[in-house]
């Protein structure tokens, strides 16, 4: 099971920038049950900036780890775009959500560009 916390996905489109399958998988099924549309799911930052530049995005939502790799920082990168940054900030092992059993629960935080 996996919990996304609400960041407002009703009606919104969202770029994924995930590089696993699996995790693009759950992820998005949380967006699509949170009310929201998952536009695409790209494996890379510059993937998602030559999509982003094409299609109508609302919100760029990836794991923290991809900051790590970007000389720019995210958020400055997709400024121009303007689409609402969410940052997957950790997982269970950091993050305890009582209402969960099975260990997958993760938590967002939120920076907006």
């Amino acid at each position: 099971m996996f919990l996304l916390a609400t960041c407002e996905l009703a009606g919104r489109s969202v770029l994924l920038i995930e590089d696993d399958l699996e995790t693009a998988h759950t992820v998005s099924a949380s967006i699509i049950g949170n009310g929201g549309s998952v536009a695409s799911v790209v494996p890379t930052v510059a993937a998602a900036a030559a999509t982003i530049s094409v299609a109508n995005i609302d919100i760029l939502m990836l794991h923290v780890r991809y900051a790590a790799y970007s000389v720019i920082p995210i958020p400055e990168l997709f400024r121009p775009y303007q689409v609402r940054v969410e940052f997957i900030a950790c997982y269970d092992e950091w993050y305890n959500c009582v209402e969960e059993d099975d260990g997958e629960s993760l938590f967002l935080a939120n920076f907006r560009a």
